[in-house]
């Protein structure tokens, strides 16, 4: 067997291995302003910025087939409770894409027994481990009247509808 492997089939291997070892990876990727300004103001992910995710994430992954995108917005008082998703793909991506500045919002990762909070800014993203219900993740509250949008990618999903199941943290305590 030869031991050589490609410099991009490797970084695709590293960061599979990171996903699954740690269920939450970080990094981060620049955007430029006309990507931010349609990734804030138009109501659904567009052609371009699904074209423009895949590009970026291919810098990471190479063996990506499809993506599957959705926003969510998070405004002053809104927060997730702890949850996992259940979904048919090899893991998601999470892209944070702040207005302004703002405080609170910070994203709550780890397992039941090891929550950790991470504030992020423009051009953070998480690649998250999916169906392990091991890791949880949620969404402390918005303190800033402002916007924090987020692009949830669901990497190589086989469903068109981006179907997934979210458990709740409490819903957990009973498995």
């Amino acid at each position: 067997m030869n031991v050589f492997i490609k410099p991009f089939l490797k970084k695709q291997m590293d960061l599979e291995l990171k996903i699954n070892s740690l269920g939450f990876v970080f990094n981060q990727v620049l955007l430029d302003q006309k990507d931010l300004a349609e990734v804030l103001f138009s109501p659904e992910p567009t052609d371009r910025i699904r074209n423009l995710v895949l590009k970026l994430l291919k810098e990471f992954d190479s063996s990506i087939k499809s993506i599957h995108c959705v926003y969510e917005d998070i405004r002053k008082g809104m927060f997730h409770e702890m949850h996992t998703h259940l979904t048919p793909s090899r893991y998601q991506v999470v892209f944070w894409f702040p207005k302004d500045e703002y405080a609170g919002r910070e994203f709550l990762y780890g397992t039941k027994n090891d929550i950790k909070s991470f504030k992020p800014k423009l051009g953070d993203i998480c690649f998250m481990k999916t169906n392990d219900l091991k890791y949880i993740h949620g969404v402390a509250p918005l303190k800033t009247d402002t916007l924090v949008r987020t692009l949830l990618v669901s990497v190589d999903h086989v469903t068109n509808l981006g179907e997934h199941v979210t458990i709740s943290a409490n819903e957990l305590k009973s498995i």
